[in-house]
């Protein structure tokens, strides 16, 4: 019973999080003090540009005069580290659900220790993958083992139910909070073969193949489609195939602006 009054409390300490975020579902314009902090997450299957993107916003946004603060859940705490190397470097596959849960773990410790602390302190804080990318890779792509098993179709129906379990443990653990603003970044699947060829030595996610790929791309086209329901929009998808660097910062440079008017209007 303590365990789970305990567990309330987190999912209602997150939840008001959220209220003051302007994330629920009713949640409106993102008006805020010029001074208040937020967050943008940055997402996309690999090979899209998500990290030369994340750089150019960065440097706009510092433009600016605001201080930023770039941090990714698998790099930015020690647990985070550790998890990393669990799943990704190590010889030891954990199964979907472990993975996730995992992955939440993680993220838990780097939004006490790191994003709220730089949200309160007013800083806008960009996130290099967040909650979106769970879902994409661990709720619909899940382990490139699973997938050999069990194909797209059934990874879709899978993918939806593990997105459903994925934000009750995140309430359960405390872990609601939402990005304000979500750039996500798509690519045509032939362009992002052929970048990640490009990359050389590959981990066994970059390396897990088109079918992997295309189940991870899936999983973002749902939260997209999840995120229409909301007043304030949160995702701003940009397909990344074809457009050029210039392109890709003249875009980037716009957006972060759009933003900056929004939140001081």
């Amino acid at each position: 019973m303590t365990i789970l009054v305990f567990g309330l409390t987190l999912g209602a300490i997150g939840f008001v999080i959220q209220l003051l975020q302007r994330n629920q579902k009713n949640r409106g314009t993102n008006k805020m003090n010029k001074l208040a902090g937020f967050s943008i997450s940055v997402e996309g299957v690999d090979g899209c540009g998500k990290d030369t993107a994340l750089k150019m916003l960065k440097v706009a946004l510092e433009a600016t005069g605001r201080e930023v603060e770039v941090l990714a859940d698998l790099y930015d705490t020690e647990v985070g580290v550790k998890v990393r190397d669990i799943f990704v470097t190590g010889t030891v596959a954990p199964d979907d659900l472990s993975t996730m849960l995992l992955v939440t773990a993680a993220r838990r410790e780097l939004m006490n220790t790191r994003i709220l602390p730089a949200i309160y302190a007013g800083k806008i804080v960009l996130l290099n993958r967040f909650k979106d990318s769970t879902i994409a890779y661990q709720c619909f792509a899940g382990t490139p083992e699973s997938l050999l098993d069990e194909g797209l179709g059934a990874s879709a129906a899978k993918g939806m139910h593990m997105a459903k379990l994925f934000d009750s443990i995140n309430i359960a653990a405390g872990v609601a909070y939402e990005p304000n603003y979500t750039l996500l970044l798509t690519i045509a699947p032939a362009v992002q073969q052929s970048r990640l060829a490009a990359r050389g030595k590959l981990d066994r996610y970059d390396a897990a193949g088109p079918k992997w790929h295309a189940a991870v791309q899936a999983g973002f086209n749902y939260v997209v489609k999840q995120d229409a329901q909301y007043t304030h929009r949160r995702i701003t998808v940009v397909d990344n195939s074809l457009l050029s660097l210039s392109e890709l910062e003249a875009y980037v440079n716009d957006y972060a602006s759009n933003i900056l008017t929004e939140v001081t209007k």
